[in-house]
């Protein structure tokens, strides 16, 4: 499928941990779309179906995170392109027995220039001694790059750039101060705060957005983004819009409220087959997807909001439905017909005291965790504002 890939990539790494974090936005022309094509990402981004200027269509289309042996690869660029490197660098891995950073060494390399500058990889490993972050082609290097904290890769735009990217880097060096935050959290609050800013910047315009997915890579190996339960809230209107995101067997499901609709994306493993990959998901969709569901065991519930109150608030569930330092958290099912079920959810007054915080006091990047085993009063908060 000739279609090129508007891409957000964001790698980082602690002293123990490297993480991964992209979006799902395509760009193709509207001939070329999969048939039935939605109007809306899952998170009710609007596709640029009839009003750009390129001809192409912005939407919610695949993922870009692929997982190696210890290690997982995030592309950008043309899609025919990357599934060309990522299987090279597979093969390079799986075959050849190099380690992914020496494989990704090898194949930029040994491919025409033509080509291989077409994309940008981000590749996250543990080599035993710790993480690493690598990038090719960072900011049209065309070379490849180590980078100690923080590496981004994508266009997001002259008049957005500078929030975005600041609120990243804003959002992480405050994660780093916190003792609280093990794996599976810290990709929570990153995944949320990007899914947030996404939003809020309208990036689908420029082809950034759709369901944001990552891993986390540790000495143990590496693991896919914990099961995260989003509600969108607007000021006097409540929940608008709620997300469900699941991770399992390379695969990603991202389903929206009652108006919604739900995707399940996947690709092909190393020399699997289409239909073996098709035989995968339609596994994953019946034996992980109606239990998982129906008992509402999530390990994370982001609520993104909007103005007057915070931008984030992320309560650590673990796969609970009672929490500590707040009572009661009720996720309410409703029926709305075919099977199909609506969330709504009620929280105590503590955490509706945290999501009506004076804005002033805050600045651009507010995010409160709310950890499920401690009381209240130690929460984390991460604002922008300079003391």
């Amino acid at each position: 499928m000739a279609c090129v890939a508007m891409t957000f990539i964001l790698g980082c790494k602690t002293a123990t941990t490297a993480f991964l974090a992209a979006d799902a936005a395509l760009s193709a022309p509207e001939e070329l779309l999969p048939h039935k094509t939605p109007r809306n990402s899952v998170f009710g981004e609007y596709h640029q179906i009839h009003n750009v200027t390129d001809g192409r269509i912005k939407y919610e289309g695949y993922p870009k995170i692929r997982r190696l042996p210890n290690a997982a690869v995030a592309f950008a660029g043309p899609v025919a392109v990357w599934e060309e490197v990522a299987t090279c660098i597979e093969r390079s891995c799986i075959e050849e027995g190099r380690n992914p950073v020496d494989s990704l060494r090898y194949v930029t390399s040994s491919t025409p220039l033509d080509r291989i500058s077409q994309v940008g990889v981000v590749l996250a490993y543990y080599d035993g001694n710790g993480p690493t972050i690598v990038s090719w082609n960072h900011e049209g290097s065309r070379r490849i790059e180590e980078h100690t904290a923080l590496c981004m890769i994508g266009n997001v735009g002259d008049a957005e750039h500078d929030a975005f990217v600041g609120g990243v880097n804003t959002l992480f060096e405050c994660l780093l101060t916190s003792k609280l935050l093990d794996g599976a959290s810290l990709l929570a609050c990153i995944l949320g705060h990007l899914q947030r800013s996404s939003l809020d910047h309208d990036l689908m315009t420029r082809g950034i957005g759709g369901t944001y997915s990552g891993v986390w890579i540790d000495r143990s190996g590496v693991h896919p983004q914990p099961d995260i339960l989003y509600a969108m809230l607007l000021p006097g209107q409540g929940v608008v819009r709620s997300v469900k995101t699941i991770a399992r067997d390379d695969c990603l499901y991202a389903s929206s409220g009652a108006s919604g609709h739900s995707v399940i994306f996947s690709y092909p493993r190393y020399s699997e087959s289409a239909e073996l990959m098709r035989q995968r998901a339609a596994r994953f969709r019946l034996e992980t997807l109606p239990p998982l569901l129906g008992s509402l065991q999530w390990d994370f519930f982001s609520i993104v909001s909007g103005r007057p109150m915070p931008g984030l608030t992320i309560m650590e569930l673990k796969r609970n439905q009672k929490f500590p330092a707040t009572g009661r958290v009720i996720l309410e099912l409703k029926p709305i017909g075919d099977g199909a079920f609506d969330i709504s959810f009620y929280v105590r007054t503590f955490v509706e005291d945290v999501m009506n915080d004076d804005p002033d006091l805050r600045g651009d990047i507010f995010l409160v965790y709310l950890p499920y085993d401690n009381e209240h009063d130690t929460l984390i908060t991460v604002s922008s504002r300079q003391e």
